[in-house]
């Protein structure tokens, strides 16, 4: 009888337990790489916007910039000043030159209307009883140191209804009464200067 006798010691099985622990470092490994890509990624995008933002906050803020230089550079500052220079040095009350016009009206005559321009012009309307009474009104502004040149540019005829009362009775009665229309040139200077007297005494 033979016996089969081995020396040799028996080789011990791998266990795969080895293997799946690897198979998960890796599997893990490539998740995390995953990850980490798709962090990345969102990340890059965040930062693409706001570099976006801060160009387009950069080009208003340029733009604002050189809208402000324009301005400062034009010619806007230099009208104002200028207008606040002519205001201060050419100041010419409307009061005064309502109170002499209307001084100079007949007893029964007044102003109808009254424009006074920016040029130192005056279109002027007044009503009176008879043309006689317009002529003089046109003579009176002509002899005025405050008026340099006057015309009568229109005068025409209205006809008003008014009531008289005689005794007990009242009746009315038409009458026409006469309305002129006047271009008065203003002498700035001269009023300015009596004005002045007048606030110095």
């Amino acid at each position: 009888m033979l016996v089969d006798i081995n020396l040799l010691p028996k080789k011990e099985r791998r266990s795969n337990k080895s293997i799946y622990i690897l198979f998960i470092f890796v599997g893990a490994t490539i998740l995390c790489l995953i990850a980490m890509l798709f962090i990345g990624h969102s990340i890059q995008k965040k930062n693409n916007a706001l570099a976006k933002q801060v160009n387009t906050i950069k080009e208003q803020v340029e733009t604002s910039q050189t809208m402000l230089t324009t301005y400062e550079n034009s010619n806007a500052a230099a009208e104002l000043e200028k207008a606040v220079i002519w205001a201060e040095n050419y100041p010419v009350k409307t009061v005064p030159i309502i109170r002499v016009l209307t001084s100079y009206l007949p007893e029964r005559g007044y102003i109808l209307s009254f424009l006074y321009n920016e040029d130192g012009t005056i279109q002027l309307e007044a009503q009176f009883d008879t043309t006689r009474e317009a002529a003089y009104y046109l003579k009176r502004m002509m002899d005025s140191a405050w008026i340099t040149d006057v015309t009568l540019s229109k005068l025409s005829v209205t006809t008003i209804t008014t009531s008289v009362d005689e005794g007990a009775l009242s009746t009315e009665q038409d009458v026409q009464r006469y309305n002129g229309s006047f271009q008065i040139f203003l002498n700035k200077e001269t009023i300015k200067e009596e004005e002045q007297g007048d606030s110095n005494s």
